[in-house]
């Protein structure tokens, strides 16, 4: 392979152009092609900068952190090493801790960047990352306007600004921002996807006019589809809709609005594989959150009521069940919520920190934790677990925690409330009309907004009505949340008597 390579380049320089070419694609296999190049480059010169750097990036972009961290931090030491050179990896190696959570770390070496080269409006927009993920928008937008000072259309400024002034309760300048966010860089650490229908770029945006008929997709997680969906209420009237939705989701879906607008599972099928726009006429496109430009522009416009019907049949099954465990209140939990990049360090809660409350309160735990995709069956052995070691029972359910249908669609409105860490759940709540108290960080996802943002009280969601409270972390605490909620509990179902 080596030989191979060697024998297509008639020189370094020609080796490094065509890895650098490679470099700005969006195929992954375009990416390792370039990581091969470098590689074989790195044999010869095992301590060039710009060859680490590069191939520090072909790490980057599979979201393999731990060796592009190294690979930077290597070309950092490594020659030639000059100023455009050493901002570039600074920069990068902050997004590397960005992606990770490592926030505080990622702006320091941001402000090494940006002393080294002041001009680069990506230097300042990463720094505003970091500021709108810690629950710090009024920062963020001050950076963002600095990236605007040297590009004023910048899409990732444009993007981080949307964020922040959405967690601030400003939509319609949130909005714009999120539609402007469209298209982002390759490396953004908030890349959006797309979608296709007909011919690459064919499909244009939708952008408000009324009668076409518009493709919708769900673009980003479970919940935030569930979430988002109530705006089709307010949209079909205005729009021929066609919904490409989450796969798990589409049972639930079609229940609730297959009547008005066809509703396929295709969102994680790729656009060129898909077969209904051949029977549909498509006027143009929209990201599902991206209709909220139209119809959530102030908090009056959120109806905050539920707006999802449940599957009687599933309901009447799961009362059936758990009637079996007695007439003590039936209350739900989850512990755990997304992705080392969506920061389940800062809105997950292991569960062995419930255990005083689970074990003071007379009540029966149903368990709602499901499991992420790739680690089906994780958080059955951590239930499990538990409660080998605390004696608590939780009542987990594999196959109904991790089915929508079952969970969502049933399970949850068989309980006397729900008890969740941010995650989909809480908005599964929202949406059926479930009791539910959300447990939420002091640096929450830009759903959940800041204090002092939400017109109806801090203890409010916007998106849902008063079923759904909001109990907020100060600081890093959970154990003073974990304590005020066990107290509330005991006071309206009792004390659990000792065994």
């Amino acid at each position: 392979m080596k030989d191979q390579q060697q024998m297509s380049f008639e020189s370094p320089e020609e080796m490094v152009a065509k890895g650098a070419e490679l470099l700005q694609s969006t195929n992954l296999e375009d990416v390792r092609a370039a990581r091969r190049i470098f590689e074989f480059f790195l044999d010869s010169d095992r301590n060039n900068a710009g060859a680490l750097f590069s191939l520090g990036v072909t790490y980057m972009r599979e979201s393999r952190y731990g060796m592009a961290e190294m690979l930077y931090r290597a070309a950092l030491e490594g020659t030639p090493i000059d100023k455009e050179l050493s901002s570039a990896v600074y920069n990068n190696l902050g997004w590397v801790y960005n992606s990770e959570g490592r926030f505080e770390e990622g702006q320091k070496v941001f402000r090494k960047a940006i002393e080294l080269d002041p001009n680069q409006p990506e230097f300042y927009n990463n720094m505003a990352t970091g500021f709108v993920n810690m629950g710090q928008p009024k920062q963020c937008l001050e950076w963002c306007d600095k990236a605007f000072e040297i590009d004023s259309k910048n899409r990732d400024g444009l993007w981080n600004s949307g964020l922040a002034h959405l967690e601030l309760g400003h939509w319609k300048e949130g909005w714009e921002g999120y539609r402007g966010g469209l298209t982002l860089s390759i490396n953004s650490s908030q890349q959006r996807k797309i979608r296709h229908y007909v011919e690459e770029g064919k499909v244009p945006y939708w952008e408000g006019e009324k009668g076409q008929s518009v493709v919708v997709y769900g673009e980003q997680g479970v919940g935030d589809e569930i979430l988002a969906s109530s705006v089709f209420e307010d949209a079909r009237h205005d729009i021929d809709i066609i919904y490409e939705a989450h796969p798990r989701l589409v049972s639930i879906m079609r229940h609730n609005f297959g009547d008005h607008f066809p509703i396929y599972g295709t969102r994680k099928v790729p656009w060129k594989e898909i077969t209904f726009p051949q029977w549909h006429k498509i006027d143009s496109q929209a990201p599902i959150f991206n209709l909220c430009q139209y119809y959530r522009q102030t908090d009056e416009d959120f109806p905050r009521k539920p707006y999802l019907k449940p599957f009687d049949n599933l309901v009447d099954k799961h009362k059936s069940r758990l009637e079996k465990l007695g007439s003590r209140p039936k209350i739900g939990i989850s512990w755990k919520g997304g992705t080392v990049i969506t920061r389940n360090d800062l809105r997950s809660v292991p569960v062995k920190d419930w255990e005083d409350l689970l074990r003071s309160v007379d009540v029966d735990w149903i368990s709602l934790q499901y499991d992420n995709a790739e680690k089906m069956g994780w958080n059955t052995a951590v239930a499990l677990e538990f409660q080998k070691e605390s004696g608590i029972e939780l009542n987990h359910d594999f196959d109904v925690v991790n089915d929508l249908d079952e969970c969502y669609g049933g399970l949850i409105h068989s309980l006397d409330l729900v008890i969740s860490v941010n995650n989909s759940l809480v908005h599964a709540c929202g949406a059926f009309g479930v009791q539910c108290w959300s447990l939420t960080p002091s640096r929450p996802a830009w759903r959940y907004q800041v204090p002092g943002a939400n017109s109806y009280g801090d203890d409010k969601m916007i998106w849902y009505g008063d079923h759904v409270r909001q109990i907020r972390q100060v600081g890093d605490d959970w154990d003073s949340v974990l304590n005020q909620v066990k107290e509330e509990l005991i006071s309206l179902y009792g004390k659990r008597k000792a065994a």
